[in-house]
């Protein structure tokens, strides 16, 4: 028997028919509001990411600076005598000062001792219209047992001395070089020089010689000299000690643009430890017994940088690059007190 077909079903065209010029504008309207929303949520994240990490980076600066420095602070005048080690004082002449590589400068005329904490108000390069400050601190350096055993031999001049042939000068790591400074103490007094040559156990100290950076070997100055510490031309038994002298400083020149706090030993190769360090402030707390200033920039007579107990300091950092929504650059600081524990201490039993 033959199928009957199935009949087909017609589909009306009104079926078929597209979207509405008005839906379209709805649904666009609805995707513009979404897209917006999520891109201010993108741009506001990436906000918060800059300037989380422009805060990072600049908190990171300024702890790396103060930790550095608090670490050196900490340390001034270890071992050393409270009153300063007598320099060579002639009316006119002073010690050279290390600072920035290339220029010239010495510690006052007027020091007759060298501290073992060195102020520097305002001798820093001046940035924004402020002048900054530096610090120098002494301290004597661990890392060589110079002084474990009295010197075997000391020149009548004072220009070499001969050490003890069980302590090692000639390692690679912390052997005896040109430019380091060494303490002479004995039962007369102190006096202090730089190490201009070595040779074997023998440490010469040439009277103007390049390598006496500081200018400690003149040995004609009324005062200060080594040969103020020998009686009747020969020396009573003598230790030595190497001194490190530590300079904290910004550097504005070596990288044009950019402000750097510079850690310097001696008259060595600066070494960086913080970029964005803007501004350096130091000012210190000093012990009279009367009076006790706070907070002085340097201290004024009477007082000398020897009765300095605190240091107080004050570091600002810039972020580079500024921030990218308000153009303008980023900028924090820090402050802490640091006091001087070695220089505090006084052994009654002495």
């Amino acid at each position: 028997m033959p199928e009957t077909p199935t009949p087909r079903r017609r589909v009306s065209r009104r079926e078929e028919r597209g979207l509405t010029l008005v839906e379209v504008l709805i649904s666009l309207a609805v995707s513009l509001v979404v897209l917006a929303g999520s891109y201010q949520a993108l741009h506001h994240a990436r906000v918060a990411a800059e300037l989380t990490t422009l805060i990072a980076d600049g908190t990171q600066n300024l702890r790396a600076a103060v930790v550095q420095m608090t670490r050196d602070i900490i340390q001034t005048g270890r071992e050393l005598p409270n009153a300063g080690i007598p320099i060579p004082f002639t009316t006119g002449s002073a010690v050279n000062r290390p600072l920035q590589p290339g220029t010239s400068q010495t510690f006052p005329a007027a020091w007759e001792t060298l501290p073992s904490i060195c102020p520097g108000s305002g001798i820093g390069p001046t940035i924004n219209n402020v002048a900054t400050d530096t610090l120098t601190v002494l301290y004597s350096d661990q890392s060589l047992d110079l002084n474990e055993y009295p010197l075997t031999a000391l020149q009548s001049n004072g220009s070499r001395m001969t050490v003890d042939s069980r302590t090692d000068i000639s390692a690679a790591s912390n052997g005896l070089k040109p430019g380091d400074l060494i303490w002479f103490t004995n039962a007369i007094g102190n006096a202090v020089q730089t190490v201009t040559s070595v040779s074997g156990q023998n440490v010469y100290f040439a009277s103007g010689d390049p390598a006496d950076v500081y200018g400690l070997n003149a040995r004609t100055a009324p005062q200060g000299t080594i040969l103020q510490i020998r009686s009747g031309g020969t020396f009573p038994v003598t230790s030595a000690t190497r001194v490190v002298m530590v300079t904290y400083y910004l550097d504005t020149t070596t990288a044009p643009g950019q402000f750097r706090l510079m850690r310097r030993v001696g008259f060595g190769t600066p070494r960086l430890i913080a970029t964005g360090i803007e501004n350096l402030q130091v000012t210190y707390d000093i012990v009279d017994g009367t009076t006790n200033p706070t907070n002085q920039p340097e201290p004024a007579g009477p007082h000398t940088p020897s009765q300095i107990r605190k240091v107080n300091l004050w570091l600002s950092e810039q972020a580079a690059p500024g921030f990218s929504v308000t153009r303008r650059v980023l900028r924090s600081s820090v402050a802490t007190q640091v006091s001087l524990r070695s220089m505090s201490y006084f052994d009654r039993y002495r």
